[in-house]
């Protein structure tokens, strides 16, 4: 067959009684005059060429990419809503519209209701690829597993991806010409740049060590390569360089630190800046309802994150179920309309001794920041600012740190060196994140939180510590000993701790309540020695027995 032949291949539109195709142009040729409106509809979207519109919700667009260049220096891709006011003219990129038939035929613009009654169609609906999110930079996926089944990972193709549900548009070409850097290098890379900050130290031994960051440089602090928070840092900042091998909820990123101008604002947004570039901060959320209204609007425009900046507590049903939710279901604002949007969004939040729940604290990573001078008299040579890691040079250097770390692991055929439990709800992204670090030489991210300083859920902390001090100081030998609601109030008071654990209203009623929720678990003593809490007794008893237990 010749080309000529293989270019005049009848297609579905003229199979469907249309006019032939327009040899010249090169383009179907759909005759207007045809009455049924939905033939019209199938005939457009069926030869519609592949992923040229997308459908989120009942909203059309296309992704356009810039052929300027912004301010940056980069090609940004955006979505263009597709209306029938706009349709009419772009469907003039693929198809000649006429009306009669052969010699007779004759070119004629597309009327408005036309291209209204192509957008209201089922056949325009369900022939419209979905998309989510449109990713900016070539991110790390899975790729077809090897001959002995061991999994592999590559690049994400440029284009649409039907499984994920994204499109991958390369603003920012970070790949060409990268060397493939060796686990150390990579150690060294990330200390190298986090060594400014102040780390909050999680033992004695931490905060009194003593490394190397370069051969005539002698760092004493924490150091981040082995520090939980600087490693928690980074693996947010992984996760979001990962989100299509993860594919799950991640959990929220929180940076606590104990005054201003420790960095924190900073270390968020280096956790999205690689992939996103810059990133818009949001203001605090007065109430519940605010919060509501605030993230239900992020979810329906899709955002990868929502960022609360500088806020002074983090407690919200709302901001745990988001974290922990694939799909989330809500009313539309300003009527009845319900909604369900799947959920990729990581929610990050920073503050000054950020007041957290249990419940958030679980669905966290927390990262620290404690210095004992004043942060904002600190002076240095080169630092490091928000506008800079907008910088696509920046990026870039991010960008290859992270795909050096994931390349090496799946050289090593991806094994597993986290178990997903470290981090329940999150089982995916610790598995994965905490392999790739472990497998780099960095503590996992997923270790206990020791820091001693303020922030997360203090009144927690607080009241886990009384009653290890009480079963190890106070038991008399005795293998089980009752206490009184009224004694526990006199030992935290003894002990400077009740302010924390009740607010300083009504003690004895506030300390009850909190150690109802207690109510026989097993917890351990400063020793490490088990022992129950409170089973002996009827719920809403006024008395609590600690059983020593047998390790």
């Amino acid at each position: 067959m010749s080309d000529s032949e293989e270019v005049r291949k009848p297609t579905i539109g003229q199979r469907l009684g249309h006019a032939p195709l327009n040899a010249e142009i090169g383009k179907p040729a759909i005759n207007i005059n045809e009455p049924n409106l939905l033939t019209i509809a199938r005939a457009v979207c069926e030869n519609l060429p592949t992923h040229t519109i997308f459908r989120r919700e009942d909203k059309y667009f296309t992704v356009e990419q810039s052929t300027k260049q912004n301010a940056l220096g980069l090609y940004p891709a955006t979505p263009l809503e597709m209306t029938p006011s706009r349709l009419r003219s772009w469907l003039y990129d693929f198809f000649v519209f006429h009306k009669g038939s052969g010699d007779k035929a004759k070119s004629v613009q597309l009327p408005k209701q036309i291209t209204e009654a192509i957008m209201t169609s089922d056949p325009w609906y369900y022939s419209m690829d979905e998309l989510e999110t449109i990713i900016p930079v070539r991110l790390p996926v899975w790729g077809a597993p090897t001959e002995d089944g061991k999994r592999t990972i590559q690049l994400a193709e440029i284009g649409y991806n039907a499984a994920t549900l994204t499109y991958t548009a390369e603003t920012l070409n970070y790949t060409t010409g990268a060397r493939q850097y060796p686990p150390a290098t990579c150690r060294a890379a990330w200390n190298n740049l986090m060594h400014t900050f102040p780390w909050g130290p999680e033992s004695d031994a931490e905060a009194n060590q003593v490394w190397k960051l370069h051969t005539s440089t002698t760092m004493q602090g924490p150091q981040p390569v082995t520090n939980r928070s600087a490693c928690c840092c980074l693996a947010l900042m992984l996760g979001q360089y990962c989100r299509l091998l993860v594919d799950d909820v991640m959990p929220i990123g929180i940076f606590n630190a104990n005054q201003r101008g420790s960095g924190k604002s900073l270390l968020a947004w280096l956790c999205v800046a690689p992939v996103w570039g810059m990133a818009a901060g949001a203001p605090d959320c007065k109430n519940e309802d605010d919060a509501i209204k605030a993230l239900q609007a992020a979810l329906l425009s899709r955002r990868p994150f929502y960022m609360l900046d500088d806020i002074p507590v983090l407690s919200s049903g709302t901001i745990n179920m988001i974290a922990t939710s694939n799909e989330v279901e809500g009313r539309k604002l300003g009527g009845l309309e319900m909604f369900t949007a799947r959920n990729k969004m990581q929610i990050y939040a920073t503050g000054n001794n950020i007041g957290t729940s249990a419940d958030v604290e679980r669905r966290a990573l927390i990262c620290d920041l404690f210095l004992a001078t004043d942060a904002v008299k600190r002076k240095f040579k080169n630092p490091l600012n928000k506008k800079a890691l907008a910088q696509p040079a920046w990026r870039a250097d991010l960008l290859r740190l992270m795909w050096a770390m994931v390349k090496n692991w799946a050289d090593a055929g991806c094994p597993s060196l986290v178990a997903g439990s470290d981090k329940p709800t999150f089982e995916t992204f610790a598995a994965i994140v905490g392999s790739v670090m472990v497998h780099n030489g960095f503590q996992s991210p997923f270790a206990e939180r020791r820091y001693s300083g303020a922030g997360g859920d203090l009144q927690g902390r607080t009241l886990t510590r009384m009653l290890a001090y009480i079963a190890s100081n106070l038991m008399d030998g005795e293998t089980a000993k009752t206490f009184t609601v009224k004694k526990l109030v006199e030992i935290a008071d003894a002990n400077e701790w009740l302010m924390t654990i009740t607010g300083g209203k009504d003690p004895a009623r506030s300390l009850g309540k909190r150690l109802e929720s207690l109510r026989g678990q097993k917890l351990y003593d400063e020793n490490g020695v088990p022992f129950e809490f409170g089973k002996r007794e009827a719920a809403g008893q006024s008395s609590y027995t600690f059983t020593k237990l047998s390790n």
